[in-house]
């Protein structure tokens, strides 16, 4: 079994006699307790820089830096800020004790001290320290979890819009196939054509413009087919924590629009305009999913029938994106809400109510913020401000 290590244990006081005395009483804890001894208070800072204690006692009244002094230094470091502090005092010094308690000091021991109170005391903060260590451990632990179920989260919100951009693909791929099938057959019928047709070449020349128009669509059709498949693979790919790097603003808003073409109909109208070569850094996948959620959102909004416009613009230092519909708003009592998780104002069956809570998280890994303003009767608009990157950055 390995060796329990010593718990460490800081005296600082001026007074020798008073060193000397808790020297004896603890004595019989030297097996247990790792116990040193200073008499300033820029020592003990000096000290407490390089070792880590677990319990710190300190007198008021020393020359220099005294133990007021001491222990505000010592809680606006996060190396000592919850080390558990002592304070000694005399029996008539309530104003000290009460000055010493509004500093953060853990416990109040009166000069003289008796052994079993000293003793006592220091158990008991020992005990403290041991249970923050253990909070601490544990507040590390949930945060490791709450990030990686938040990684999860924003996955799982993509697979399911993915699944109601299946009927894109649906709607996307058989256009370019029916070009290509189309396009095959007249191809076809045109070889048929000219194998019976004389005289060869002259035919073959005459043609030659028509055929290559039709390859033309055919190659076209296929190229709209792999473009929105690759678009998809990569809306669905699983983000990683190493993918983060410059790209341009507008080719996240291309890659939400590819996926959400299918539902520009009627008379829904969506129209984009962005400044050229507006850089930011941060992972493109996971932007194209926040504009999914708010270019989706205000579609369902409109029900097919009104606009919709995405503007970027330039700030200090940064770059605002606005969606703005001109649809019937969110009510009032409902705009302080609708970033917390699981609330929607959608029907049961149409929203979870976690779009925008995902929204705002993602933003937030990249440096962005986003707020919303919303009339009732006459629309609303979602604002996603994001710095942009330092300039030389190039983007990928």
């Amino acid at each position: 079994m390995p060796e329990t290590p010593k718990k460490r244990i800081l005296f600082v006081d001026d007074e020798l006699f008073f060193l000397d005395s808790v020297r004896r009483i603890l004595k019989n804890q030297r097996d247990i307790w790792q116990i040193n001894y200073l008499e300033r208070g820029i020592d003990a800072l000096q000290e407490v820089a390089r070792i880590d204690y677990d319990v710190i006692v300190t007198d008021i009244t020393m020359p220099g830096m005294d133990g007021f002094q001491l222990l505000a230094e010592l809680r606006k470091s996060d190396r000592t800020r919850d080390v558990p502090v002592i304070v000694l005092t005399g029996n008539s010094e309530n104003d000290l004790k009460r000055r010493a308690l509004e500093l953060d000091a853990t416990d109040l021991l009166t000069k003289p001290v008796h052994p079993e109170d000293l003793i006592a005391r220091l158990r008991s903060a020992l005990r403290t320290k041991e249970y923050q260590d253990q909070i601490k451990t544990y507040s590390r632990s949930l945060e490791v979890m709450v990030e990686e179920r938040t990684r999860q989260l924003i996955h799982a919100d993509r697979l399911a819009t993915l699944g109601t951009l299946s009927a894109a693909l649906a709607h996307e791929v058989n256009n370019p196939l029916q070009f290509i099938v189309s396009n095959a057959d007249l191809l076809k019928a045109s070889i048929d054509q000219l194998s019976a047709s004389m005289p060869f070449f002259e035919e073959l020349v005459a043609r030659a413009d028509k055929w290559n128009a039709r390859a033309d669509a055919i190659l076209h059709g296929v190229d709209r087919i792999a473009e929105l498949v690759k678009r998809l693979k990569a809306y669905g790919r699983k983000n990683s924590d190493k993918e983060h790097a410059p790209y341009d603003i507008s080719d996240a808003l291309q890659d939400a629009l590819a996926l959400l073409r299918y539902r520009i109909v009627g008379s829904l109208s969506v129209s984009v305009t962005v400044p050229p070569k507006v850089i930011v850094v941060g992972d493109r996948q996971a932007l194209g999913q926040v504009f999914v959620n708010l270019i989706g959102n205000a579609m369902d909004a409109l029900h097919g029938k009104g606009t919709i416009e995405v503007v970027a613009e330039r700030r200090s230092g940064g770059v605002d994106i606005s969606v703005k519909d001109n649809g019937p708003g969110i009510p009032g009592d409902c705009i302080d809400q609708i970033f917390d998780p699981f609330f929607t104002t959608k029907r049961d069956q149409d929203g979870t109510g976690l779009g925008l809570f995902i929204v705002r998280d993602i933003l937030a890994a990249q440096s962005g913020t986003i707020v919303c303003r919303s009339t009732p009767g006459e629309g609303t608009v979602f604002v996603v401000t994001l710095p942009i990157a330092k300039s030389g950055t190039q983007s990928k």
